[in-house]
């Protein structure tokens, strides 16, 4: 049986490989899990959909794929059964399987062929599918890097534009329109100290904060702020809350409140810059970030 990368959602199209749990030859019950797939959206750990032998494992460790791709085989218990003692060192032999290693064999070749290789995909398709449906990453990337998606030819399917295609555009031109070196990038020169690289998730928050710096004017004022009264209200109204809610009542919604009553009265902080002016936003959109 053939383990597929998911749709992890509506919009996603392609999944990053961050770990594998089993290895080739090792037995797995029916939702145990195999592997942690990333997006730019979900980390997610994908179960074994049956019980048998892992054949071989398609897809390496940080490599990004397509959905629908197969990104391992598992022989089922029973057909392990019914190969009978020829059917161990299948794993490292598939020439000798005549029965049951050929025949999906030749649908899975063609799967990895698309991701690998934009060979078989014109240009033009290409520019005509991916301009058409691109993943809010890849959106996201290309207006970050000033790129036109009609330049780009797109390896993934369909011809889909990939976040891959992008960075590889942007590597083989590191000339271009790039306004900062992006996180995680490789430093220029070599320097004292460990050198971490980013998962998947924690390169996009990373993306998405220097992104933040380079559109959004950064202010800092601190204030003395009388707290007394909060705290007279938390401590009346806690248990109850507790008990209502299931967690404590803590001093964040009072102080995302005032927030909200604040840009209220004062319109043009909720605002961003763009070109030569100022985009004033009708509504307030307040996001706090939580570490699950």
């Amino acid at each position: 049986m053939d383990v597929l990368m998911p749709q992890l959602g509506e919009t996603v199209v392609e999944g990053t490989i961050s770990s594998w749990h089993k290895q080739v030859g090792d037995r797995v019950t029916k939702d145990e899990i195999l592997l942690d797939v990333e997006t730019d959206k979900v980390s997610m750990e994908i179960p074994a959909p049956g019980a048998g032998t892992i054949r071989s494992i398609l897809v390496a460790q940080g490599e990004t794929v397509d959905v629908g791709t197969v990104l391992a085989v598992i022989d089922a218990e029973g057909e392990a059964a019914a190969a009978g003692p020829a059917a161990a060192p299948a794993t490292e032999q598939p020439a000798n399987m005549q029965t049951t290693a050929e025949p999906p064999a030749t649908p899975r070749a063609p799967v990895q062929a698309v991701p690998a290789s934009g060979g078989p995909i014109a240009a033009s398709a290409a520019r005509g599918n991916s301009t058409l449906k691109l993943s809010p990453a890849v959106r996201r990337l290309l207006a970050g890097h000033e790129l036109d998606p009609a330049e780009l030819t797109g390896t993934g399917r369909d011809g889909r534009i990939t976040r891959r295609d992008v960075l590889t555009r942007l590597e083989a031109a590191p000339s271009g329109p790039r306004a900062e070196p992006m996180p995680g990038d490789a430093p220029a020169t070599t320097v004292e100290g460990e050198f971490l690289p980013f998962n998947r998730i924690r390169r996009l928050t990373a993306e998405h904060m220097v992104r933040s710096k380079a559109t959004s004017p950064h202010v800092l004022q601190a204030i003395e702020v009388d707290f007394s009264s909060v705290e007279r209200c938390r401590q009346t109204a806690k248990d109850a809350w507790r008990s209502r809610h299931g967690h404590s009542l803590t001093y964040l919604p009072f102080i995302a409140r005032a927030v909200a009553m604040a840009l209220g009265e004062f319109p043009q902080l909720n605002a961003s810059v763009e070109g030569d002016g100022l985009r004033v936003h009708p509504r307030v959109n307040l996001a706090i970030a939580v570490d699950l």
